[in-house]
């Protein structure tokens, strides 16, 4: 029986070896799932807060005591999908699934997300499982650069 299952692990590494993508794809999702960001992703997203958001919204309005209580524990795909379908106020939905899921990240890195290597695509599937992780003593220390 040890012989099947030492067979069984070979066979599974040699398959994990001939498949970058699916490498990628776990190391993507174990990163990600720790709650990380990724710095090319927040970078994008700060970008696009300044040039989109930064008229209506300041900074300091995503670090306040309760967005970090009402948003903290829940799925990426949620905020994602009210920023998406309600912003911009004139125009929801007039940027990329791309543009507003690193907005989110952005918010999530001013909320304490620690940095890590793999950036977050915007699938359903991945925003659904992947959950908001906020540190409160980041927010309280956090003197956002804008308004």
């Amino acid at each position: 029986m040890n012989r099947i299952k030492r067979l069984a692990s070979t066979a599974a590494l040699v398959f994990l070896a001939s498949a970058p993508a699916l490498v990628s794809a776990q190391e993507s999702r174990s990163d990600t799932a720790a709650g990380t960001v990724a710095p090319s992703q927040v970078q994008r997203g700060e970008k696009t807060f300044r040039s989109q958001c930064l008229e209506c919204h300041a900074t300091k309005e995503f670090l306040k005591e309760d967005f970090v209580k009402s948003w903290n524990g829940r799925p990426v795909f949620e905020l994602f999908e009210l920023i998406r379908t309600s912003m911009p106020e004139d125009t929801p939905g007039i940027l990329s699934r791309q543009e507003y899921l690193d907005v989110v990240t952005y918010i999530a890195k001013l909320n304490g997300a620690p940095e890590g290597h793999s950036e977050i695509a915007p699938e359903d599937s991945i925003m659904k499982a992947l959950l908001l992780r906020f540190s409160p003593s980041h927010q309280s220390s956090q003197r956002p650069t804008h308004r």
